[in-house]
């Protein structure tokens, strides 16, 4: 070998050597992801890996075949594609990724006021019971955005103590109809697949549809829940409470909740 051939395979081993490698998932479904992995979590199974587009893609453990650091390919304007592909497929998004979700679950609702016929240990519960309906919007991982609609009839009006045990019921019942619409952002522990704990702030306005006339209501509200999400259903058990002063002396505290069933897409 001259010295001519020396320094061109010298040369061309450096430049090998200094190509910049990516990370490469090769998927159960036979596609394959390019890029960066940006988080590994071992105890959740759950990798995220940032696409040339800029996109990331969350990945579970149970989808992966394989991880490896391979060198790009020549011209990568596209986020996974198949074996045996003799073109790269172009796809958008990550198919395990949740980004919608419609829920439907029962309600109870809840309002507390000062019972009449005590000295103030005593509370009368306003008992409505009836479902909702939810849409959320997932704007990443952890942040959520949840609007809902919910309906209740009058079932019962008790009187409690302190520790919300009903002393007594009362036997006339008005006819009243309970409508609530609300918006609020939350913040989750997780929105993908597994266990979901969140808890969030919004704005309400509630309506009570009576024969003596309508009373409507707006204010803020705060919410809790946890989920358990499989890939497209979710199961749970929600609860908030609202605050408003537009409710007036009368009522101390209003609370509902209920458990929900929900479908993501």
């Amino acid at each position: 070998m001259n010295k001519l051939s020396l320094l061109c395979f010298l040369l061309l081993s450096s430049l090998c050597l200094s190509q910049p490698l990516e990370d490469v998932i090769y998927k159960k479904d036979q596609s394959i992801l390019r890029g960066q992995l940006i988080e590994q979590n071992f105890a959740l199974g759950r990798y995220k890996i940032q696409l040339m587009g800029g996109s990331i893609l969350v990945v579970h453990q149970d989808e992966i075949l394989s991880i490896k650091k391979e060198a790009p390919l020549p011209s990568q304007d596209y986020t996974s594609f198949h074996y045996g592909d003799s073109k790269p497929a172009l796809t958008s998004s990550n198919k395990d990724a949740i980004d919608h979700v419609w829920i439907i679950g029962n309600l109870w609702h809840s309002l507390y006021s000062p019972s009449t016929n005590s000295t103030g240990e005593l509370r009368d519960a306003q008992r409505y019971y009836g479902f909702k309906l939810v849409y959320q919007k997932n704007h990443n991982d952890l942040f959520a955005s949840r609007h809902s609609w919910e309906y209740g009839k009058l079932k019962k009006i008790e009187t409690i103590n302190q520790e919300d045990e009903a002393l007594a019921e009362s036997s006339d019942v008005p006819n009243s109809r309970y409508m609530g619409l609300s918006s609020t952002l939350i913040i989750s522990s997780n929105l993908n697949k597994g266990w979901q704990f969140y808890t969030g702030v919004g704005v309400f306005e509630h309506s009570y549809l009576q024969e003596e006339g309508d009373d409507f209501y707006i204010g803020a509200r705060l919410e809790l829940g946890m989920n358990y999400a499989w890939q497209r259903s979710q199961l749970g058990i929600q609860y908030h409470g609202s605050m408003s002063d537009n409710y007036g002396s009368g009522v101390d505290s209003i609370f509902s909740g209920g458990i929900q069933y929900g479908y993501a897409f």
